[in-house]
């Protein structure tokens, strides 16, 4: 058992490598170099110095974005409609904008700082309410998820038959596919809310890892609570969670070139003379390029998510899922219980 265990313990690490290769190619972030016609949208007038004034920077990157969001914009109201819950539906608040100066209090009319805080403020209000609606139907999700976890368990307690229990455990898995396709319409609104791990507990977010659980991470938790395992189910899950560990990995180091390459743009000299303002644009174009593929990484983890879970279910038994599925429960439910005792524990003055 042992040999033919190493020797497709071997193939399947060879296959992974394989496989490896293929996601490190796809998990590569492209940049799209900004175009010269870009810069022939704005109208800015330099100082007698030469010098651009950097207020006046601000407000073209920011009448810049505010043009080539305006789509996007309209997607993520699109994309807040695709949420079950109608009555949940927050449509961004029109009245945000915030004024400097006004005639009242003396203030200068028309300061190149007012449409920049105006902007920068509307575009938050509108973050803000993408993640709130988020959280709420995440809210939700997890009250049916504690819902189905009660019947699953009472399920396997009263010793159904295979073709019986499978129905819940089909319930369990579909539940986390709803949560995924969630994940996916929120991080096309705010990706930024996803990664900080703010929908979740402290001490879930002690674990989080590109916006949810690290699934090779799970796999170890879970082979405790579902042996005994087959041969067959072994070299399964060992070749599963090789594969998993692989793709992690390449995951990691293409954010962690990504946050590197971003941070070399940022500091780029370009930057440092805004007397080029084309250069000045242009920079600021690549950094954003770059600052959206982060989404892509976050659709990768959770592809990866699923995957692991709907592969688990494929190697293992319907008695065996259903108690695979009640451990990740009762882990997460630990961390969550953890969390509020942190909370609300004694503190010293």
């Amino acid at each position: 058992m042992a040999s033919r265990g190493n020797n497709s313990f071997s193939h399947h690490q060879q296959a992974g490598h394989g496989q490896h290769q293929h996601q490190e190619k796809q998990i590569s972030f492209g940049m799209i170099q900004p175009s010269s016609s870009m810069h022939g949208n704005f109208n800015i007038r330099s100082k007698e110095s030469g010098a651009y004034d950097l207020g006046e920077l601000d407000q073209a990157l920011f009448m810049y974005l505010e043009g080539q969001d305006h789509s996007s914009v309209q997607e993520q109201r699109q994309t807040l409609n695709i949420f079950p819950s109608q009555p949940m539906h927050v449509e961004p608040s029109t009245e945000v904008g915030m004024s400097l100066g006004s005639p009242a209090s003396g203030g200068s009319k028309g300061t190149m700082s007012e449409p920049t805080m105006e902007i920068g403020t509307k575009r938050n209000n509108n973050n803000n309410n993408n993640a709130a609606v988020f959280d709420m139907e995440y809210g939700r999700w997890l009250e049916e998820h504690h819902r189905l976890m009660c019947e699953l368990r009472a399920a396997v307690q009263e010793h159904l038959q295979e073709n019986e229990l499978r129905m819940f455990v089909d319930n369990c898995l579909h539940h986390y596919d709803e949560m995924f396709s969630l994940k996916t319409m929120a991080a096309k609104s705010d990706v930024f809310h996803l990664v900080s791990g703010m929908w979740k507990t402290p001490a879930e977010r002690c674990f989080l890892w590109m916006g949810g659980f690290r699934p090779s991470e799970l796999i170890k938790i879970l082979l405790s609570h579902i042996e005994p395992l087959t041969e067959q189910q072994i070299l399964g899950i060992c070749a599963l969670q090789q594969s998993t560990q692989e793709t992690e990995d390449a995951l990691s180091q293409g954010l962690e070139s990504l946050y590197q390459s971003l941070s070399d743009t940022v500091v780029s000299d370009a930057l440092s003379c805004p007397s080029n303002m084309a250069n000045y644009m242009g920079q600021m174009a690549v950094a954003m390029n770059k600052l959206s593929t982060l989404e892509g990484f976050v659709r990768q983890a959770d592809n990866l998510r699923q995957q692991t879970l709907h592969r688990l279910h494929q190697i293992l038994t319907t008695r065996q899922s259903a108690r695979c599925f009640l451990a990740i429960a009762e882990y997460f439910h630990r961390l969550r219980a953890l969390s509020s005792l942190w909370m609300a524990r004694p503190r010293q003055e």
